[in-house]
């Protein structure tokens, strides 16, 4: 009896923070991650399930223009390896379990060998070790590929129950990326996923990875593949994907090695003009934080000081590292009084 008042509290929760105008759900920060991780200590499958198909469902996004699924996901992801050692055999078997005890109990779940391939996956990635490849050991190599083909095997397996949750396609493209697929099989996983449901941003910062240089890919390619997503979201988000896969790219390549000559003169202006539409549509601090920021890079005085001044409060050193914001604004301050900072 408490378990079915939990899933009704859960639900007429979901529906009190639901906005009339717009049929979206807003929550307030950290308020969702919290309710998947409790619903995920307490064992509490059917909520877990029954949120993250509504959530689907509606396509709801948080503030700043993210799927509230995808922020499922990212608190699932959380909560299943909190407190976790990396390396501990026996903590990674109890988190399988878990899982798989969720995938018994509620066999038609769509979410459950999502999760569960996601845990094979990461255990995948520890038993290889996180150093280079000349670095890990002939076992290590070989317990990687074992549960990479267990994580592959969990998603295809599954795919008729999962597969209209474009989650599983991100699960299957980081599984791929791992597994080494040739670029055409790959990416013609990539455009089932976006043809099937092109507005789900974590696909294309899923599927990008693949042409980053570290996988063989190249600057080119990651810009005819902004040029593309930005195609198949315009309607909704306009130029706003360049901002948003240029920001992921940024991430993981590093902001100089992405702005490097001579593609910054081309790129730069994509971007900007990315993030103009997402601080159109999705105007929080958080966007403005990273437009800020890449504003500063780019030596966009004028852009940077303007942004700033619409910050509702301080940034958090997630968005600016500490320093960061006053280094700009110091420098910003240099360059109108014609003494540019080095």
């Amino acid at each position: 009896m408490k378990r079915e008042f939990r899933i009704l509290c859960m639900i007429l929760f979901a529906l009190l923070v639901t906005t009339r105008g717009d049929a979206q759900t807003v929550y307030r920060p950290y308020e969702l991650g919290g309710i998947v991780a409790r619903s995920f200590v307490e064992n509490d499958f059917a909520a877990l399930d029954g949120l993250a198909i509504k959530l689907r469902t509606e396509k709801s996004r948080n503030p700043s223009g993210l799927w509230n699924l995808s922020v499922f996901y990212a608190g699932l992801s959380t909560a299943m390896l909190e407190g976790r050692d990396e390396n501990s055999g026996a903590q990674w078997n109890a988190i399988e379990e878990k899982m798989n005890q969720w995938v018994a109990t509620r066999p038609l779940s769509p979410v459950a060998p999502i999760a569960l391939a996601a845990a094979q996956r990461q255990h995948a990635w520890a038993l290889r070790g996180s150093g280079f490849a000349n670095t890990v050991t002939r076992k290590g190599w070989e317990d990687f590929a074992r549960y990479l083909a267990v994580a592959r095997n969990t998603l295809e397996a599954n795919r008729k129950i999962s597969g209209d949750d474009p989650q599983w396609y991100v699960e299957m493209l980081k599984v791929a990326l791992a597994q080494g697929w040739e670029k055409d099989q790959y990416m013609a996983l990539y455009d089932e996923a976006v043809s099937k449901e092109p507005l789900y941003y974590e696909t294309y910062f899923a599927a990008v990875e693949r042409l980053l240089p570290m996988w063989g890919g190249d600057i080119e390619q990651i810009q005819a593949f902004a040029a593309d997503a930005v195609k198949r979201t315009a309607s909704t988000d306009g130029q706003g994907m360049y901002a948003r896969i240029y920001w992921v790219v940024a991430g993981r390549m590093g902001t100089k090695a992405f702005f490097a000559k001579p593609h910054q003169q081309t790129i730069w202006p994509q971007m900007k003009a990315g993030f103009d539409d997402v601080v159109k549509r999705y105007p929080v601090d958080w966007n403005r934080n990273a437009y800020a920021k890449f504003a500063c890079q780019a030596g966009e005085v004028d852009l940077f000081i303007s942004l700033v001044r619409q910050f509702d409060r301080e940034p958090t050193e997630t968005a600016l590292p500490p320093g960061y914001l006053q280094a700009c604004k110091d420098n910003a301050a240099a360059v109108r009084s014609g003494n540019p900072l080095r």
